[in-house]
């Protein structure tokens, strides 16, 4: 009701406003008024309505309402608090009013890492589980949105090296896991290890959220990339099988089908593996091997075993059974 009213006064201001000013235009011409005499034997004028009017008091009217939107926003955004790195000097003044000594060294030592996030991932993940507990909500979401604010800024450095950035997402992790927000901890540990693929440490902790959050079933990475199966993985005879297509276009190998012999292949650089659906027979360049178990397919796609197809093709396999992990990384 405010609204639609500061509308209806804005419009009326501008349009009496513009009114004024073509009044005084014509005034200024000198000419009088003229009297109107009826002319009882004129034929009645047709009114037109000036559509450009109609114009101008729309535009009046959309004018008003932005002023009024604008205004509302200034309103809505008076008393917040700006999130992340650039409103960290706001949330510290407010916990020096209000807040706890904690969240006060907290919030200090962040802003003394003057933008340098190394040493904002180290501060935040040096919050022991005792100062979480004394943080009001509102630095709790200062911090996270602080968190989230250096996990963009490590994806978008060119310059920060590898290992550097894999460090400071498992501290921002380590953070998250605090807080208890398991999903963004989990989010920033897959992350590093995109950067890192061979730190078998990190993909534990990712083990153990898997499991925290009830995640079952085998798992697969390859060079630090989480793999997407549309058929579950399985294991028969002690052997992890996996869709075949999405192993090897996530290794980079060029794969094939070949319907007619039922025999599915991978090739990458001088190495080329082959398998027929139901023989547990390979042959890795030509040279025969007796597998454990055989190809098979699955609800339309063909399952291979992992680990003997990777080591052919010169990959190093890890396997966390506590998690049902398989780590895949070039040697």
């Amino acid at each position: 009701m405010f609204k639609k009213l500061l509308v209806l006064v804005l419009s009326l201001a501008l349009m009496l406003s513009a009114g004024g000013i073509l009044w005084a235009a014509e005034g200024a011409g000198g000419a009088k008024p003229q009297q109107v005499v009826e002319d009882s034997g004129a034929k009645p004028q047709q009114v037109v309505e000036d559509t450009g009017n109609t114009d101008q008091e729309e535009a009046v009217e959309n004018e008003a309402e932005e002023e009024v939107e604008e205004e509302e926003a200034k309103v809505e955004n008076d008393g917040e608090e700006e999130r992340g790195l650039s409103g960290l000097q706001n949330a510290l003044e407010r916990v020096k009013a209000n807040g706890s000594p904690v969240a006060q060294k907290v919030l200090s030592k962040l802003i003394e890492a003057d933008g340098d996030v190394q040493s904002i991932a180290q501060t935040l993940r040096d919050v022991i589980d005792e100062e979480i507990d004394e943080l009001d909500e509102e630095t709790k979401e200062q911090l996270e949105a602080a968190a989230e604010e250096v996990r963009e800024k490590v994806e978008q450095d060119a310059e920060m090296n590898e290992e550097s950035k894999k460090e400071v997402l498992t501290d921002v992790a380590e953070f998250y896991k605090k807080i208890g927000s398991d999903d963004d901890a989990l989010e920033a540990f897959e992350d590093a290890v995109k950067y890192v693929p061979t730190d078998i440490k990190t993909y534990r902790e990712i083990g153990q959220l898997y499991k925290k959050k009830g995640l079952e079933g085998i798992k697969a990475f390859v060079n630090g990339k989480k793999l997407n199966f549309d058929v579950q993985p399985r294991v028969e005879n002690g052997r992890t099988l996996v869709p075949f297509r999405a192993l090897g276009e996530a290794f980079g190998a060029l794969i094939n089908w070949d319907a007619a012999t039922q025999t599915v292949s991978f090739e990458k650089g001088d190495t080329l593996v082959q398998l027929r659906i139901g023989q547990p027979i390979a042959l890795v360049n030509g040279q025969q091997y007796q597998l454990d178990v055989a190809a098979f397919i699955d609800n339309g796609r063909t399952l291979v075993p992992l680990r003997f197809i990777m080591e052919a093709l010169n990959a190093k396999v890890d396997y966390l059974p506590d998690t049902q992990m398989v780590i895949v990384n070039e040697k």
